[in-house]
């Protein structure tokens, strides 16, 4: 099953996001993959139980009630929950710009995410983890609620609060090459320089300019750390940007030409490739539908079969 690319445009807006999922407020996305680090905290009653599974490219996880799941970026996966099961799930999302901003050279939060990381991707918290982690999401929850004024920067003590806890669970003595950290630096560059200039010119000349990195060797990093190629990403992000446009009132025509397509008729097959219906048929339903409508047509679509 071919993933679907899951932007963090369409996800959240600035660096970070974290939201609690319910059986009532559940993600409903298939398999997909997104250009933003996560990690998921699960609790429920049914402490030995499974609630759900996730497919993290080939293997197979149940996570239960005490455990963290970490999700790479770019990294391919689809999570099932179990529906009948009371559950939360605790989804914090953090975009590549923040992690670099974030890591210093005795306190690599790349490191965590790395696969030869023995710990990765799950592991479950100790009693006084758990404790911890819910104590921080519920005065994340009470200050947004109760603080007018300097709201984010409560949010990111509270957010630096869950990544140190999560760089404790997660830690080992596994380092990262200079150039694998040189290459993860350079990603961070390309993706948010690719987020800036979605409609302009989005050459590899231009972005090896960028990067200060020749074409072959910018593709083959991108190749080699994401499984998928610098043109695909770039097509993907801009379809799921002309998503959120067709909601408003804009021509698909001029939408088309914000999101960076110099040529209508070449969005049309992209946009049908990848969504499974074309631009006036997707903002109909979205219309009169919604996004269960949606949810529906794009399953059944023959696009994305």
């Amino acid at each position: 099953m071919a993933a679907i690319f899951w932007s963090q445009a369409n996800s959240y807006e600035g660096d970070y996001q974290i939201i609690k999922r319910t059986p009532h407020r559940e993600f409903i996305e298939g398999y997909h993959y997104h250009d933003f680090y996560e990690a998921q905290f699960y609790f429920s009653d049914s402490t030995d139980e499974p609630l759900g599974t996730i497919m993290l490219g080939e293997e197979m996880y149940k996570p239960r009630s005490g455990d963290v799941f970490l999700i790479n970026m770019f990294d391919p996966h689809y999570i099932q929950m179990d529906s009948s099961k009371h559950y939360d799930r605790y989804c914090m999302s953090i975009s590549p710009t923040l992690m670099l901003f974030i890591c210093t050279e005795h306190s690599n939060l790349f490191t965590i995410y790395n696969k030869n990381n023995q710990h990765y991707p799950l592991m479950h918290m100790t009693t006084h983890q758990q404790e911890t982690f819910l104590t921080l999401y519920q005065q994340f929850e009470r200050f947004l609620r109760e603080i007018e004024h300097g709201k984010r920067f409560l949010e990111q003590s509270l957010l630096f609060g869950i990544i140190a806890l999560l760089y404790n669970i997660y830690y080992s003595d596994t380092q990262i090459t200079a150039t694998d950290s040189l290459h993860m630096s350079v990603l961070t560059k390309l993706v948010r320089y690719i987020d800036d200039h979605i409609a302009d010119d989005l050459s590899l000349k231009t972005l090896s300019e960028v990067t200060n990195f020749s074409t072959y060797h910018l593709c083959r990093i991108f190749k080699k750390n994401t499984g998928t190629t610098l043109n695909k990403y770039i097509v993907s992000k801009r379809i799921e940007n002309a998503k959120l446009l067709l909601a408003g009132s804009a021509s698909i025509q001029n939408i088309s030409k914000e999101v960076g397509f110099n040529n209508y008729n070449h969005f049309y097959r992209c946009f049908r490739q990848i969504v499974g219906l074309n631009p006036a048929d997707y903002r109909e339903i979205l219309e009169t539908e919604g996004e269960e409508g949606l949810n529906r047509a794009t399953l059944t679509s023959p696009g994305k079969r």
